[in-house]
């Protein structure tokens, strides 16, 4: 079967799917609008599990069909996309734009480089550090962007082949550096926003926002935790051959020189990133993650720093769009009482434990990024979440710790991440280099982050129950 005739099967299957639990008898307790939310949203997951549309097509589409068939009325659907979630994607969007346009990132991806090119294991780990150190500020897709032209130089002066066993390991520390640096602040990838949205627009009145500091103090143990197992896999999988590293020493000592001294715009860049980390930090419970991302990307235009021209080369608007759509169809499913039905009557998850549920639910998580986009695992899963928190008792920022960072642990499939895809693209990885190491790395990593949630989290003051049991 030809791609094209693929790509109509999967429309037609999933428009059969749509129509199909449309047909389905209503269940007395679900009523008719939580039924049709369920068959659109059926759609737009089977839609983002074979893409035979992009992602935010499918979002935007399923968007389109709730006031379509009257489950709510269409200025109250398209409000959604006002969430400050939107804004603060954007604002991070804006915030890696202004880094790869001034060649802020560039400059510091070489010049740490070039002080960690002095063997091959040296080498490995430093691009290994440097993805995820950056993914701090950058958003990770970003970083990958930035990182894999340099790792493609340096592997063109050693003279490595599409056979070479350190351009695999090379390669791999960037893409899985940058999967894990995902996970490291609000401002490494958008997925975590949208979840903190998800949850302040399902939580009930008690929940406690997710602040900046927050999300921080739960993830740092398992980035910092994970450079060991991630660095020990590849070195093992991916032995030193004893090539030499001064021509790779050579060339990235050349990029630094050419890159001349650090440049005013460079310095300001810097200096703005810099305040509004600080202000996320100490501001965001009052004013908020996206005003804050805002007003300090707009600052960078009024320093002329930036342009709209280099915005829109730039920024992911699909990825906006992808996100603008998915709040929308996780409230709608939510204001429905489409979730509630699904966790109550279909997957009656509130009578399992809740550490079983949690081992469960974040272990879906992971698996399910290898399939469909991360920000994809964090539409589906987080509404069922989030209604067996609040029957269970279990904290909402559990919750949404146990869905951002099990999606941040995809190091197998090119579909979860575009580090992975960009990897793949490069021609040196093969998906057999990792279908059985991946695998085995990411449940090493899971079983880490659960050691850390169950024994690490309640002494940050992070507790798994918000009611006693």
């Amino acid at each position: 079967m030809t791609a094209e005739r693929r790509r109509i099967l999967w429309i037609v299957l999933g428009l059969v799917i749509f129509a199909g639990i449309l047909a389905l008898p209503t269940p007395e307790e679900l009523g008719t609008r939580a039924h049709s939310s369920i068959a659109i949203f059926s759609l737009c997951i089977f839609w983002w599990f074979t893409t035979p549309v992009d992602l935010p097509v499918t979002a935007l589409v399923g968007l389109a069909l709730v006031p379509i068939f009257g489950i709510l009325p269409a200025g109250t659907v398209f409000a959604f996309f006002g969430n400050q979630a939107i804004f603060f994607v954007i604002g991070v969007f804006l915030i890696a734009a202004v880094m790869m346009k001034t060649g802020l990132s560039t400059r510091l991806a070489l010049a740490l480089l070039s002080r960690l090119a002095g063997s091959e294991n040296q080498l490995a780990l430093g691009v290994l550090i440097l993805s995820m150190a950056l993914c701090s500020v950058i958003v990770s897709h970003a970083v990958a962007a930035i990182l894999l032209p340099i790792v493609l130089e340096i592997l063109h002066a050693l003279e490595c082949d599409h056979r070479s066993p350190f351009a695999k390991r090379l390669l791999l520390s960037m893409a899985w550096g940058t999967v894990l640096g995902s996970n490291t602040t609000l401002l490494s990838s958008a997925r975590a926003s949208l979840a903190l949205s998800l949850a302040s627009g399902a939580a009930g009145p008690g929940y406690e926002p997710i602040s900046f500091a927050d999300f921080v103090m739960a993830s740092a143990p398992l980035v910092l935790l994970s450079i060991v197992p991630i660095y020990v896999a590849l070195r093992i999988a991916f032995p030193p051959t004893g090539i030499s590293m001064e021509p790779a020493l050579g060339l990235l000592s050349t990029k630094v020189k050419e890159a001349g001294r650090v440049r005013s715009e460079e310095w300001t860049t810097a200096a703005v990133i810099t305040a509004m980390i600080a202000s996320m930090v100490l501001f965001a419970d009052t004013i908020g993650l996206g005003p804050l991302a805002l007003v300090f990307s707009a600052l960078l235009f009024f320093l002329r720093i930036i342009r709209w021209d280099d915005v829109e080369r730039y920024v992911a608007w699909g990825v906006i769009l992808l996100y603008g759509g998915a709040i929308a169809l996780g409230q709608v499913l939510e204001i429905t009482g489409a979730a509630e039905w699904i966790v109550t009557d279909v997957l009656p998850l509130e009578t399992v434990p809740p550490w079983v549920f949690l081992l469960i639910f974040s272990w879906a998580a992971m698996i399910l990024t290898e399939l469909i986009s991360n920000s994809g695992v964090v539409v589906l899963l987080m509404p069922i979440g989030l209604q067996v928190a609040a029957a269970s008792g279990i904290s909402p920022a559990i919750v949404v710790f146990l869905t951002v960072l099990p999606s941040g642990l995809g190091l197998t499939m090119p579909t979860g991440t575009p580090a992975m895809a960009m990897t793949f693209g490069s021609g040196f990885v093969k998906l057999r280099d990792v279908m059985v190491r991946g695998p085995i790395v990411s449940h090493l990593l899971w079983l880490l982050l659960m050691g850390i949630a169950f024994f690490v989290w309640p002494h940050l003051g992070m507790a798994l129950r918000t009611t006693g049991g």
